[in-house]
């Protein structure tokens, strides 16, 4: 309730009410983040490009049918979300369930390891508390954004959403690396973690590089097919937050590969620390 009084402070009472409208549905979902369900049904079905492209086609097929066909607006938009999570969700289980017997769960699974839990423990509650202090940022900056008027809250959003996308990849080398990191230190295998971050922060740079050039030679373009409007005020703005936090992809691209790197080696409290510095480039 808190945070909410402080969105209203600095919220037109027109844009408060699509965000309440939109709000209020999609915490109706039963799977909040199916981005948790999806990876396991497309690396179980060795069919990843097939199944994720099924997917997106689904979420852009709903929303297209809610908004478009339907024209229910936000709240078509937020109906779209919760079916196509809970959609994702329903297939994974099933086909889960379905292909792979021996890794259903049974009554003698749900026993807890006093040591087994008291190492996952610490890694869970180190990165539920550092996406709580990511999130806590980026909620503080909106409610300043939300005081600059509606072409500001536009570019912004827009930029931002171009941004997600260019930031990405370096996500997936962090989580690829926690993974990494932690089987090679099982096994011992040292200079090959060595290996696999150096190899990593060389792959970031490359896609620093290219996200540079598309930012500059195309990002007014992608703002105004995002925003469908070419105004002047929105699409300087948004190119201008655009250029100036790809100058900086290279920095959060570090912290991502090194935070989860760390916690591969079972960490937690270092990148709990760090994150709430950088908390928050956004």
């Amino acid at each position: 309730m808190a945070f909410e009084r402080l969105l209203h402070n600095k919220c037109s009472q027109g844009n408060w009410d699509y965000c309440t409208s939109y709000g209020w549905f999609t915490q109706a979902k039963p799977v909040r983040n199916h981005k948790l369900t999806i990876p396991l049904l497309t690396r179980l079905s060795g069919q990843k490009e097939t199944t994720q492209l099924c997917i997106k086609v689904r979420v852009v097929g709903m929303d297209y049918l809610l908004v478009g066909v339907f024209h229910m607006g936000v709240q078509g938009a937020a109906w779209a979300t919760v079916i196509t999570q809970l959609t994702s969700a329903v297939l994974c289980f099933l086909y889960f369930w379905k292909k792979y017997p021996s890794l259903r769960i049974h009554r003698n699974c749900l026993k807890t390891e006093k040591a087994l839990s008291g190492e996952m423990i610490p890694s869970g509650m180190s990165m539920g508390f550092m996406l709580s202090f990511v999130l806590l940022g980026s909620l503080v900056l909106q409610t300043s954004i939300n005081a600059l008027g509606q072409n500001i809250i536009v570019a912004h959003t827009s930029a931002r959403k171009i941004t997600i996308l260019l930031l990405l990849p370096f996500f997936a080398l962090g989580t690829a690396l926690s993974t990494y990191c932690s089987q090679n230190l099982g096994a011992k295998l040292y200079l090959r973690i060595t290996q696999g971050i150096n190899t990593s922060v060389l792959i970031a740079a490359a896609w620093w590089v290219l996200s540079l050039a598309f930012v500059w030679l195309v990002g007014d373009k992608m703002i105004m097919l995002i925003t469908a409007s070419q105004d002047l005020e929105i699409v300087t703005n948004a190119v201008q937050y655009l250029r100036i936090n790809s100058a900086l992809f290279m920095l959060p691209a570090l912290i991502c590969i090194l935070r989860n790197s760390m916690q591969g080696f079972g960490d937690t409290r270092t990148p709990l620390i760090s994150t709430q510095n950088p908390n928050n480039g956004h």
